[in-house]
């Protein structure tokens, strides 16, 4: 992924891939803003992509956040949480 806009369209793709569904009220029918977020015809809620998913409020962007998850996952070795925090400059508590 090239950058955060980019991490968040994927992620919109993959939230609303069979249709939005509001999380506060269960309303289907809604539509796209700006940002990739929905918005709720029924309650005007606004949902994010990144809203009730694990990137939820991520606090060091997007982009990295989804590419530390990407090298956890797909790594064949053991990585510890040190090396992870010094690979993408974050915190070794952040990365654990």
């Amino acid at each position: 992924m090239p950058n955060n806009e980019a991490c968040k369209a994927y992620l919109a793709k993959i939230k609303w891939k069979d249709g939005f569904t509001c999380m506060k009220c269960g309303h289907t029918k809604g539509c796209k803003k700006s940002g990739y977020n929905y918005q709720c015809y029924g309650c005007q809620h606004a949902e994010s992509s990144t809203a009730n998913t694990l990137f939820h409020k991520v606090k060091f962007g997007l982009h990295k956040a989804v590419s530390l998850i990407f090298e956890m996952t797909t790594s064949s070795k053991t990585v510890s949480s040190i090396q992870m925090g010094k690979r993408f400059d974050i915190r070794q508590g952040t990365a654990w």
